[in-house]
């Protein structure tokens, strides 16, 4: 693997410069988990040819990471994603659930700030979130000031 370090490392930021251009995810801030990117940089390392043409990757990260598939033990689903991907050639990663229901998507917190940026990123496909003067990064306090969201919805704290 050290030897194959520095391919390993294209790749990776292959997969990077994919999903901030072909996709909604337009920062690391959006990311919950880059345990979701595993399959995908696994996809891409060893099918590079056929990566481009992976089909439905928007909705694999939107599930993914809104339903928090990742979280717990992932190393079953990686796992069977890996497995998958070797036998088939083709992407695909599944083992939990990736429904996605009006309550979990309620359950998104502005208090966790990767939730926010996930939904922001969704929301707002079109704007610079990677700018190169760091103070004109976006401020969601700017969009939702934290007072008005505290009257909406009491703090869990």
């Amino acid at each position: 693997m050290i030897n194959e370090w520095p391919d390993i490392e294209n790749f990776i930021k292959s997969v990077k410069e994919f999903l901030y251009g072909h996709t909604y995810l337009k920062s690391k801030k959006s990311l919950k988990s880059y345990l979701a990117l595993i399959p995908l940089i696994y996809f891409h390392y060893h099918y590079p040819n056929k990566s481009a043409s992976v089909k439905h990757v928007d909705n694999y990260l939107l599930r993914t990471l809104l339903a928090g598939s990742f979280g717990g033990s992932p190393d079953a689903l990686i796992d069977n994603g890996m497995n998958h991907i070797s036998e088939k050639k083709d992407f695909y990663c599944s083992g939990r659930s990736l429904r996605i229901s009006k309550r979990e998507l309620l359950k998104q917190s502005y208090f966790k700030k990767n939730d926010s940026h996930l939904i922001f990123n969704i929301w707002y496909q079109n704007v610079n979130y990677n700018p190169a003067y760091l103070g004109n990064e976006l401020q969601i306090d700017h969009i939702f000031p934290t007072n008005l969201l505290k009257k909406v919805k009491p703090s869990n704290t």
